[in-house]
């Protein structure tokens, strides 16, 4: 990409991919705005103000209005971090001042789960979640439905801009977006995709995701856009398809976003901006500094706007008294929900993301590799680790070599005493150290005359990965799902691919051609299953302890986090458990369903519109007994 006509391209194959991942489409309804109160400063007023981005649901806000002014004004949209006071931070409020008191006028909105919008709270009334959590415990819902939730952040940064051009006191050729951290990751997203923006300065946030994944990793929810590295598109691209418009990186040396990937970002981008002839349109401030906002870098952010929204005077950082953050509430309580606005980012998506109805006619085989990023070619080499005698088994263990780059451990136990009748697999995704109580069920199998082979598949046992990052919810390393979602390649499908060596593993080494059960507990219930419809033999299935609707955890306002890291974007408008299990191959068996759990049930149940028996076993042994019962 050389010219200005290579660039224009480049461009339209961006904004395209970006209109079908990123930006909304969404009917602009009424923004229904409320003046909740107004305050007066000497020299700028603030009014609190409430506006409805889809009806009825509320963004906290405040329009910071300079009272010197003549004609009509820049505005900035200033987009807040994740912070627990939206943008009465103390860092945000110091920006917004200076801003105001260089005659900008400043529009700046709580992001969902920030401020006064929290959603989740305990029976206490106290907030459940942090910013990260509140972002990602709802996003993994939207995710089901295949799109990011940082549609929904982009639409409430759109429709604040259809407030600011409602004002008469603001110009609308004149407006500019700014954001650090989290703002900056909306500010750069906003930029992309609205072009009544005419000036931008995302700071703390630009890099390359190549330096990203090799560092932090992928942030919560919000930052991370379906199958955006997979569509062959990277950070820069968010830069590179404003080109010629009025653009700067600010970038601190010691950032958690790698210094090295917004360096390069810039210097690729530039080219862009150059084929234009206007190079100087792009610039780059940075500061050594870690995540955070420095006089040098804002001082550079004033005189950035100052130039390219035509409002000229001095750019030096001024000491300011900001308001104390109730000061700045909108609401009587602080919080929209405890005044009465009880519509959430949940109730929001359920009405405008609606469930694709699977066709039963589907060809699971062909739709579950690409929706899971399977890779059926995976090569396995087994090195044997050792023999231990014990008392009625002989425990055998091995690391299974995985396409030459890690191992998976094994573990075959074999019954002393008598020929064996079966090969019973068994997966958990509590690791295979959870079976090693003389009482487990294992043992129950092995005195019966079946051969089991426990191994950890990827992140389960000792193949956990401790990798917490930002939303880790449940202890469940939420970050490591979404590097999937970015890249389409999926724990779930990982673990499939994982599964089928183990499955040849165990073929290999079953000379007497036993037949094969394979159990999965957990999220390797639903990863067990994905296998079987992918053609990986064995007589018979058995699900415990998992969920048998992936729609179920999207239509619930509170679910068991860890099953989402076993499903995948767009799933559910394919197909759903139940389609894989009225499809599978071999028989099903579902035993303590987790969406059963409360029901007080015998053996013998039914899934609604499957022929698929579901034993409900209350405790220890009766489910040792249902075990039992099913294998025979």
């Amino acid at each position: 990409i050389q010219s200005k006509a290579d660039w224009q391209e480049r461009q339209k194959i961006v904004r395209d991919k970006l209109d079908e991942l990123l930006l909304p489409h969404w009917e602009k309804t009424p923004l229904n705005p409320i003046v909740a109160e107004t305050i007066d400063r000497s020299d700028f007023t603030v009014e609190k103000i409430i506006f409805e981005s889809f009806p009825d649901y509320p963004v906290s806000a405040a329009l910071f209005l300079p009272k010197n002014r003549t004609g009509s004004l820049p505005a900035i949209l200033f987009c807040s971090g994740h912070s627990n006071e939206g943008f009465r931070s103390p860092v945000y409020q110091h920006m917004i001042i200076n801003y105001v008191k260089k005659g900008f006028a400043v529009f700046a909105f709580d992001p969902v789960g920030q401020g006064e919008r929290n959603q989740y709270f305990k029976e206490d009334g106290i907030k459940k979640y942090g910013p990260t959590h509140e972002h990602s415990y709802v996003g993994n819902q939207i995710f089901l439905s295949g799109i990011t939730p940082a549609q929904f952040f982009v639409w409430d940064g759109i429709r604040a801009i259809d407030y600011l051009l409602s004002r008469p006191e603001i110009d609308p050729e004149r407006i500019g977006v700014t954001g650090r951290s989290g703002g900056g990751t909306q500010s750069a997203y906003l930029m992309a995709v609205d072009d009544r923006i005419k000036a931008a300065a995302p700071e703390c946030y630009l890099t390359s995701f190549s330096y990203l994944l090799a560092s932090g990793g992928p942030q919560d929810a919000e930052q991370n856009i379906v199958n955006f590295l997979k569509a062959g598109l990277d950070l820069a691209d968010l830069v590179e398809v404003r080109a010629p418009k009025p653009t700067l990186m600010v970038t601190t040396t010691r950032d958690i976003f790698s210094i090295q990937g917004a360096r390069e970002l810039y210097e690729e981008a530039k080219k862009a901006f150059n084929a234009y002839n206007e190079g100087e349109n792009l610039q780059m401030v940075e500061d050594d500094a870690p995540h955070q906002s420095t006089k040098k870098n804002r001082e550079a952010t004033y005189a950035f706007f100052r130039k390219h929204l035509n409002n000229p005077g001095s750019s030096e950082d001024e000491e300011v008294e900001i308001f104390s953050e109730e000061e700045l509430w909108v609401s009587q309580s602080g919080q929209l929900f405890n005044d009465g606005y009880h519509k959430n980012l949940f109730s929001v998506q359920e009405e405008v993301l609606k469930d694709d109805v699977p066709d039963d006619r589907n060809p699971l085989k062909l739709l579950l590799p690409k929706l899971i990023g399977f890779q059926e070619s995976i090569t396995w080499k087994p090195v044997f680790s050792g023999a231990t005698q014990e008392t009625g088994y002989t425990m055998e263990k091995y690391l299974l070599l995985l396409d030459n780059r890690y191992h998976m451990p094994v573990v075959w136990l074999k019954p002393k005493g008598k020929m064996a009748s079966k090969l019973v697999i068994y997966l958990d995704d509590q690791g295979k150290a959870a079976h090693q109580d003389s009482t487990d069920v294992v043992f129950d199998f092995l005195r019966s005359g079946y051969e089991v082979v426990l191994a950890d598949l990827s992140g389960y046992g000792e193949m956990f990965d401790k990798f917490g990052g930002d939303a880790s919810i449940e202890s469940v390393p939420l970050n490591i799902w979404y590097g999937g979602i970015l890249t389409g390649r999926f724990p779930a499908g990982i673990r499939v691919g994982e599964l089928s060596a183990l499955q040849q593993f165990a073929v290999a080494r079953n000379p007497d051609n036993l037949p094969v059960t394979l159990i999965g507990r957990g999220n390797a219930a639903i990863e067990t299953l994905m296998a079987v419809n992918l053609g990986i033999s064995s007589e018979k299935v058995i699900l415990q302890d998992c969920i048998i609707s992936a729609k179920s955890l999207r239509h619930a306002q509170e679910y068991p986090v860890k099953f989402m890291t076993s499903l995948t974007p767009t799933m559910i408008r394919n197909f759903d458990i139940p389609q894989l299990i009225k499809h599978s191959p071999v028989p099903v068996k579902v035993l303590n369903p987790v969406t059963l759990a409360s029901q007080n049930s015998n053996l013998a149940q039914k899934i609604p519109g499957l022929d698929v028996e579901v034993f409900i076993a209350n405790g220890f042994q009766a489910t040792k007994d249902a075990f039992l019962s099913i294998l025979k």
